[in-house]
């Protein structure tokens, strides 16, 4: 059993939420999680709970993600092996593109 522990603001996370998921959306979920550099934990905390749209960490490793993910699709669209889940990860590296650039205006301000 992993050790007890408090999360960002000192509270206990004790309950356990489970839910069933296809395979499909399994998929979409885990590119999500990956490309916006947080665990499935707070991704989905931070997707149902948080006010704001889109919370993502910015550093190294999430950018390398991103162009890494982005060459990917970038050789399916020319060889026209794109999927309906490339689509909504192309989608979805628009917003997180998006919420960089609003994050780094806010930091400027």
């Amino acid at each position: 059993m992993s050790a007890k522990s408090r999360d960002k603001h000192n509270r206990w996370r004790s309950l356990t939420v489970a839910f069933r998921i296809s395979p499909q959306e399994n998929e979409v979920f885990n590119r999500k999680v990956f490309l916006c550099g947080t665990t499935k934990q707070e991704y989905i905390i931070n997707s149902l709970i948080s006010d704001k749209p889109l919370q993502v960490v910015v550093n190294r490793l999430m950018i390398n993600r991103l162009s890494e993910r982005l060459d990917r699709l970038i050789n399916l669209l020319e060889n026209s092996q794109i999927t309906d889940c490339d689509i909504e990860e192309i989608q979805y590296i628009a917003k997180l593109l998006l919420a960089v650039k609003a994050e780094e205006k806010n930091l400027k301000e």
